[in-house]
């Protein structure tokens, strides 16, 4: 593997340990709060076995916490191997750090992340996270138009086709609402994702376009255009954007 892979291996491990401790901290303090509030309405007769069982209960939590608390400082240790990698690799290229990548890798191994060397899907949601214009939540495509502006792409809209929502989010990025150049983008992208992107007959694929304000906000038609709505009419050319599709879904 790479200095690179490993080295997002160790994050996604440490990140994945951060948010257990979160979680057992935050059942510690319930233990803690379920104890005393115990305490103070158990009966005398039963207050010990209930006083047993939450200690029980909180014993195991801080074991666990301690547990991977230890993990995640031999996590952090990796880290900063992995970092010391990368500035020798940057200020001496042809120093070799192969060996070195290798060893991190098997530390990550036995440390029981062995998982996250082989598969990396993680790594696409993360990249997804970091795009600019991409909404919480949202699970489509994120593309930038030549100005920066992010042009999402979701589903269901080319004009008499079966096609791909487009939302041009101007607002990002100031004077660019009338862009014409972003607006083609953005057609263009909604014809490549119709079902008529393969009809390569020079024509081009019609696509509707109105302000986000006219678009369904609720209901079975939410996303839709509002056709008595519709701002205008123009082309799409799919093979514009080929090229751009097929790296963003590589």
């Amino acid at each position: 593997m790479t200095l690179d892979s490993v080295s997002e291996a160790i994050e996604e491990a440490i990140f994945r340990q951060e948010k257990i401790l979160n979680a057992l901290a935050n059942v510690n303090s319930s233990n803690l709060d379920d104890k005393g509030n115990k305490e103070a309405t158990t009966s005398a007769s039963t207050a010990t076995n209930n006083n047993d069982y939450n200690n029980a209960r909180i014993d195991s939590v801080i074991r666990r916490h301690e547990e991977v608390s230890a993990i995640l400082l031999k996590l952090l240790d990796l880290r900063n191997k992995s970092n010391e990698l990368k500035t020798i690799r940057k200020l001496h290229p042809s120093k070799p750090t192969k060996e070195q990548t290798k060893e991190l890798e098997n530390a990550l191994e036995k440390l029981g992340f062995r998982s996250l060397l082989i598969d990396q899907q993680y790594l696409s949601r993360r990249e997804r996270q970091k795009e600019f214009g991409r909404p919480a939540g949202f699970e489509g495509l994120v593309f930038s138009s030549p100005a920066g502006v992010p042009i999402l792409v979701g589903r269901e809209q080319s004009h008499g086709y079966d096609g791909s929502r487009v939302l041009l989010r101007t607002s990002l990025r100031k004077g660019t609402k009338g862009s014409k150049v972003c607006r083609q983008m953005a057609a263009d992208l909604a014809a490549y994702y119709s079902g008529h992107r393969r009809d390569q007959d020079g024509e081009g694929v019609r696509v509707m376009y109105t302000d986000s304000r006219h678009v369904a906000k609720r209901g079975s038609k939410a996303g839709q255009l509002r056709h008595h709505k519709t701002l205008g009419r123009m082309v799409g050319h799919p093979g514009q954007v080929k090229h751009l599709a097929n790296e963003k879904e590589q």
